[in-house]
C-alpha cells in the first residue's frame, strides 16, 4: 500500500529542489534522529534558532486549511483553486507581451 501511495505522490508532486525519493530519505532520517536519546542537544539548538513560537490556534487553523485544500484537490481536480497558486506562496508571474 505504501508503495502505491509513494508512486502516486511521486507522479503528482512538482520537484522544487530535491526529488521525491531524496525528500523521503531526508524525512526518514530526521524521524530516525528524533528517536535517538542524544538528539536532544541538536533539537534544542534548532528550537533556540526559532525565537517566535507559533500559537496553537494558528497551527489548528493551518491544519484545517490544509485539509480543506486537499479535499478540494481530490474533488475538483484540475479546476481546484490550489493549482492556481504558487507552491511556495509566491505570486505567479505572467508573461507580458511586447506591444
Amino acid at each position: 500500500m505504501q508503495k502505491t501511495h509513494d508512486l502516486f505522490l511521486e507522479r503528482r508532486l512538482e520537484r522544487l529542489i530535491f526529488s521525491f525519493k531524496t525528500n523521503k530519505r531526508l524525512f526518514k532520517g530526521i524521524l530516525l534522529l528524533s528517536r535517538l536519546p542524544n538528539y536532544t542537544p541538536v533539537s534544542n539548538f534548532i528550537d533556540n534558532r526559532f525565537p517566535n513560537d507559533i500559537p496553537l490556534e494558528r497551527i489548528y487553523k493551518y491544519r484545517a486549511e490544509s485539509l480543506e485544500k486537499m479535499i478540494e484537490v481530490i474533488t475538483e481536480g484540475k479546476k481546484s483553486s490550489v493549482l492556481k497558486t504558487h507552491p511556495l506562496g509566491r505570486c505567479r508571474r505572467t508573461s507580458k507581451k511586447a506591444s
